[in-house]
């Protein structure tokens, strides 16, 4: 009966509003909406705007922040003609240092996801309406009728909510207990079986940034011991194991984060490969000082990864000739570099040039550098499976453009193991055909084949 009368008593306000205005649309004031950027993240964490209204959001921390489209990390949910520095014109495109701002003037109406691209477990919403009375209305109805659950949707109904409503109850649960939150997260998009639910969708954008959030309070709350809690380790794009380095390197410093790396033996690869993004974003994309933070220890070419998987799949465009494409990697004189350098030339090429995979992955598979040729060789199949997001079809595409049978051969048995790894939805029906594709003899050798 209560519900009722509120629901009654809101639709008479509603009514009472368009006979204020005339029946007409109210499109409430478009002076600039601020919001600061702070230790605690953005502040508000979301906001209600007619559209040709403008945000700014002004960094009021001693660290930068970068405030910028979802999804990480292309940054292309915002629809926008022109393309940004990375996807969407809605993008800094740069840290801003304290006190800096970035402005932008919404002109798409929609729910728009917000994050900072130096701490992905930081999000924002920007709501873009016409009648902003009418929405803030309806909100208000649709709050009052969940404010009396106290607990969090069953995972099939989680999945079917908006995108703002699930990082409420995300970052609602992993501040009260991480380890459930992470059980929640996986049984909402995993199946008993091991299935990754979502594949070739936005979905597979949400549950990354889901576990950036989660695994940030996880080592608030376990330090290191966070990397058990999030078990299997690389579902979600390794989500967890990059947000857990990016709290670790926020709370220690580089030294001590290093050294938090060497007393987990168990997650040490993992956890210095997620120092390196962490290293890759701290420093701005200066591949040079990133490297110097991992050192030169033996887990250092696991940190030295992920800095360049950072850098090409979120940084901001090198400065590239097509005259001489090998250049960027030819500057490392590190072999482990330039071979790491190699795995990822063909995602850099096509995010410079605009090339499409099979020709940026056949010239990469003509370096002369041996070095550089062999990194190609080793990682072409596993792009392809990320480009193609787990799509069996997408990749028998990819590897098929291999200019010999050698490198095709070597395009299916990478990306075989590559889906295993990462499960991908249909992982295991996907790496059976992918090994299918492989001459018996090689298949025999491989262990993931069998």
């Amino acid at each position: 009966m209560k519900t009722r009368f509120v629901i009654f008593f809101l639709l008479i306000l509603l009514n009472l509003s368009f006979l204020l205005y005339g029946g007409s649309l109210y499109l409430g004031s478009r002076a600039t909406t601020v919001v600061h950027i702070t230790e605690e993240g953005f502040v508000p964490s979301y906001v209600q705007i007619p559209a040709g209204s403008k945000v700014t959001w002004v960094n009021k921390d001693a660290n930068p922040h970068w405030p910028a489209s979802d999804f990480h990390p292309t940054h292309g949910q915002y629809p926008s003609e022109e393309k940004g520095c990375l996807g969407s014109t809605l993008d800094a495109c740069h840290p801003l240092e304290g006190g800096e701002a970035y402005s932008f003037v919404f002109t798409q109406k929609g729910a728009w996801g917000m994050h900072d691209h130096l701490y992905l477990g930081t999000t924002m919403m920007v709501e873009v309406v016409d009648n902003v009375l009418f929405s803030k209305i309806s909100a208000a109805a649709r709050w009052f009728l969940r404010s009396s659950k106290a607990s969090a949707p069953s995972p099939e109904k989680f999945l079917l909510l908006e995108y703002q409503e699930q990082l409420e109850i995300i970052k609602k649960l992993s501040r009260e207990n991480a380890q459930e939150a992470w059980q929640y997260l996986k049984s909402a998009y995993i199946t008993d079986d091991g299935q990754v639910l979502a594949t070739d969708t936005e979905w597979l954008d949400h549950p990354h940034i889901f576990a950036h959030i989660v695994s940030n309070e996880a080592y608030k709350q376990y330090g290191v011991a966070a990397f058990s809690v999030c078990s299997p380790i690389q579902v979600f794009n390794s989500g967890c194991a990059h947000g857990i380095a990016e709290q670790m390197l926020i709370e220690v410093g580089v030294e001590k984060a290093k050294d938090e790396c060497f007393n987990a033996p168990m997650y040490r690869v993992g956890c210095f490969h997620g120092l390196g993004h962490a290293l890759a974003v701290l420093e701005n994309y200066d591949i040079s000082r990133a490297f110097e933070g991992c050192g030169t220890s033996a887990e250092a070419t696991a940190c030295y990864d992920g800095v360049l998987m950072e850098y090409v799949w979120s940084g901001p465009k090198p400065n590239i000739s097509q005259s001489d494409p090998m250049r960027f990697c030819m500057r490392f004189e590190h072999g482990d570099a330039r071979y790491l350098c190699g795995t990822y030339l063909p995602l850099l090429f096509m995010k410079v040039f605009d090339w499409d995979f099979e020709q940026a992955a056949v010239e990469c598979l003509r370096a002369q550098d041996t070095t550089i040729r062999a990194g190609c060789k080793k990682n072409f199949g596993v792009l392809a499976v990320h480009i193609a997001k787990g799509n069996l079809q997408k990749i028998l595409q990819s590897c098929s453009s291999a200019e010999t049978k050698d490198y095709e051969y070597l395009c299916f048995a990478s990306a075989a193991n590559e889906v295993l790894h990462s499960r991908f939805y249909d992982w295991e029906n996907t790496a059976l055909a992918l090994c299918n594709h492989l001459p018996s003899d090689m298949r025999t050798r491989l262990s993931w084949c069998h």
